[in-house]
């Protein structure tokens, strides 16, 4: 089978036509734009380990990187569409804060580790696009914003 039926159904149907593919993309860069802001690891973990709002950017963030991940290995169109709606600096912006909640929550740091590292992957996989989404990537400042953090 393919890597894609590991996936929860609502994502391995997204944008399945090509018409559709560009609006999913833009929603998933949107979605990880959004949970790459949000505090995962900002405040103190209840019993039991993170706070649900916590618990929930960190698992919705993981998902749309898996995905990408995915779809970002095979599709050059995807590539470009995640690279110049700032896919790269929402990918990093996650990578950071999986991280930051690795150190912060040691008795869940591997599963931290694996979205950083997806995360990671996944801009990689941008910047395989080729010239022009490296020269982007690298003018509009987004590999130097993570690097200072």
């Amino acid at each position: 089978g393919s890597s894609s039926e590991s996936l929860p159904a609502h994502l391995r149907d997204a944008g399945s036509t090509p018409a559709q593919r560009p609006r999913v993309d833009l929603a998933l860069v949107q979605i990880l734009q959004e949970a790459g802001a949000s505090p995962w690891a900002a405040s103190e973990p209840q019993e039991g380990g993170q706070t649900s709002a916590e618990h929930g950017a960190a698992a919705l963030s993981a998902e749309c990187v898996q995905f990408l991940r995915l779809v970002t290995r095979e599709d050059g169109d995807v590539r470009m569409i995640v690279t110049f709606q700032d896919g790269a600096e929402a990918l990093l912006a996650i990578a950071a804060q999986a991280l930051s909640a690795a150190n912060s929550l040691p008795g869940s740091a591997e599963a931290f580790w694996c979205i950083a590292e997806d995360a990671c992957i996944c801009v990689r996989q941008l910047a395989g696009q080729g010239i022009v989404a490296q020269k982007y990537m690298r003018e509009s400042g987004h590999v130097v914003a993570v690097t200072r953090t």
